[in-house]
């Protein structure tokens, strides 16, 4: 507000009027610091009449100003005495002042000095007040909700500090459980080979003292293949204890099916197995005992679905595969004539850990997911109440290996 600098605004009407309508309040002392006039913005603010302000100082004990955080303001810091004592203007400050209710009041001050042309010092000032305590609760209430969500915010760091903690810990402490686990596994597996070791000698000398016509022949010599696949199952189990890479042989998959048929036709029955060995080539690149005993699962579930007498049929085929390096696959499909799936259990089937068997381990299924995985392929189940049940092992058909030219 631009007032003449020849005179008070007290002597002027025209700034009486104009004052009247500010929102801003103002405040005229004299060159004592009492007040000499103020507008109703004034009043309004400090919650004092027009007549209780006039004649008052700010300086008087029962008036209470002070600094923004409440702590005492000495008198001559007050912005209208700093004024008179400099003549200057003082810019804005903010201070707390008591109102008569005892409530308080943050205000915003500037103080600009007054002259007269017959005066070498400041005959008055002008002190403006802004109230500003509804923007500083506002702006207190934002830095209070600020720290609130910072601390928030270091909660949940610390939470998931934590939880990561927490997760390290459970992982380190099942790692060594499984350390355990498979020091244990690997203790047993060397006695197994050993206690099979022992039966495939056995095997070897009854076979011997056997002639091929000798009606137990055949037992004797499955109970030799039985111990050689035993053999190649804790081969694997070992290799995989000890994190050994997997031995990968190109075979035909036909001959490990041949092995596993005869392994199981005698011990399967009443059940049937239908296998025939005509079809194509069915040339693969994987670890053989790892697919031998996938098959074995696979055939084991098909014997447990049939209700004493049924089928298990095996087929081997070839068809073209883009996503295969040779551009083709090999097929290998298990089927059973049994009460086949309904679909909520097809969908769960090979679900690590789930069975429908009372006695079932639930490990079968998903350990032939994993091994036939490793080889690159995949497996399609097909099952249908009262239509049996179907397993696809789908498997990159390998190329065959060269033939040595001749010189």
């Amino acid at each position: 507000m631009v007032l003449p600098q020849d005179r008070a605004p007290v002597d002027d009407a025209h700034y009486h009027a104009l004052l009247e309508d500010l929102e801003e309040g103002v405040i005229f002392q004299d060159h004592t610091n009492r007040v000499v006039t103020s507008n109703p913005a004034a009043s309004r603010i400090l919650g004092w009449s027009a007549d209780l302000i006039a004649g008052r100082s700010p300086l008087e004990p029962n008036w209470p100003v002070a600094r923004e955080d409440g702590t005492p303001l000495p008198d001559d810091e007050l912005p209208a005495v700093v004024a008179l004592r400099t003549a200057k203007p003082h810019g804005a400050q903010v201070l707390r002042v008591q109102r008569p209710d005892a409530s308080y009041v943050w205000v915003s001050v500037t103080a600009r000095p007054v002259f007269d042309a017959d005066l070498p010092y400041p005959s008055g000032v002008v002190v403006s007040l802004v109230d500003v305590t509804q923007r500083r609760e506002s702006e207190a209430w934002r830095r209070a909700a600020e720290a609130a969500l910072r601390e928030r915010e270091r909660d949940a760091e610390r939470l998931r500090a934590q939880h990561e903690r927490d997760v390290l810990m459970a992982r380190l402490a099942e790692a060594e459980r499984l350390e355990s686990l498979g020091r244990l596994a690997r203790g047993i597996a060397h006695d197994f080979r050993n206690l099979l070791g022992v039966i495939l000698n056995h095997a070897a000398v009854a076979a011997d003292q056997l002639s091929p016509s000798s009606p137990v022949a055949a037992d004797v010599d499955r109970i030799r293949l039985a111990a050689e696949r035993g053999v190649d199952v804790v081969n694997h189990l070992l290799s995989f204890s000890t994190g050994s890479p997997q031995p990968a042989e190109t075979f035909d998959v036909r001959d490990a099916l041949d092995l596993v048929v005869r392994l199981v036709r005698g011990p399967f029955a009443p059940a049937t197995i239908r296998w025939e060995r005509a079809g194509p080539t069915g040339l693969v690149t994987a670890n053989r005992a790892q697919l031998e005993q996938a098959v074995l699962n696979l055939l084991v579930n098909a014997r447990d679905a049939l209700a004493g007498t049924g089928c298990i049929t095996i087929t081997v085929t070839r068809s073209s595969d883009a996503t295969s390096p040779s551009g083709a696959s090999i097929t290998v499909s298990v089927h059973d004539n049994g009460p086949g799936m309904a679909p909520d259990i097809r969908a769960r089937a090979f679900e690590q850990g789930f069975t429908t068997k009372p006695d079932g381990s639930g490990v079968g299924l998903a350990t032939v997911d994993r091994d036939v995985r490793a080889a690159g392929g995949h497996i399609a189940l097909e099952s249908e109440p009262g239509h049996g049940t179907t397993v696809h092992v789908v498997l990159p058909a390998a190329t065959p290996p060269a033939t040595p030219g001749l010189r």
